[in-house]
């Protein structure tokens, strides 16, 4: 997987019990990896991904790579803002309204 930053680190994942958050590349190899590496997880472990109940952010995509990575991707796509564990998750500072429940 390509690094997301050309000079910083930055996390890939964030893992909470049984929920994860992946950020790649929108590229087709990017997405291939990722997949790769929750069927190699699933079977090492016996855990299995629900897509049913898994979704997909695209952020900074054109449309060829959009097109290209919803050919690997098994699950919805959404637009954010997300919620992941309760905490807004968007490109910019949350909104107000956003944080309200919080």
């Amino acid at each position: 997987m390509a690094q997301l930053h050309p000079r910083r680190s930055i996390p890939t994942m964030s893992l909470y019990t049984d929920d994860v958050v992946l950020l790649c590349h929108c590229s087709s190899s990017d997405i291939i990896v990722v997949c790769e590496v929750l069927m190699l997880f699933g079977r090492a472990s016996g855990l299995m991904v629900n897509y049913a109940e898994s979704s997909a952010s695209l952020l900074h995509c054109d449309t060829d790579e959009a097109t290209a990575a919803l050919a690997h991707l098994r699950c919805p796509t959404l637009d954010l803002p997300i919620t992941y564990l309760g905490i807004p998750l968007t490109i910019g500072r949350p909104t107000a309204a956003q944080l309200q429940p919080l």
